[in-house]
């Protein structure tokens, strides 16, 4: 790195050369002493939580399959060949994974 003197022979505008290099130098200093806080649940994940349980079990949504009846398979699952996918029944309209059924579950039709 430069040092402030270096600045100076290098720049005729050397004050405003050494005020840009101490800012710098200030600026990388409270960079690394920044510590990331742990993360904690908001208000909002809270309610959004006690909205999915009371959903899943209004639903009888299921993190497995019924026999052969499973998301992966039902008309309303949006993308067949992903793991999660959106439901876009009009009860649940949530992201839900392949393997998962409720009780709404409904075959594909049967293309003519």
């Amino acid at each position: 790195m430069f040092s402030e003197v270096g600045c100076r022979q290098l720049h005729p505008q050397s004050s405003r050369v050494a005020a840009t290099f101490e800012t710098a130098r200030w600026y990388v200093r409270s960079v690394a002493d920044y510590v990331i806080p742990e993360p904690e649940p908001k208000e909002i994940d809270e309610t959004l939580s006690m909205e999915l349980s009371h959903l899943a079990a209004n639903a009888v949504l299921k993190g497995h399959p019924s026999g052969d009846e499973k998301c992966e398979n039902c008309r309303y699952y949006l993308e067949p060949t992903a793991d999660l996918s959106y439901c876009w029944h009009s009860k649940l309209r949530i992201l839900v994974g392949a393997e998962w059924w409720c009780q709404w579950w409904d075959a594909i039709p049967d293309e003519p």
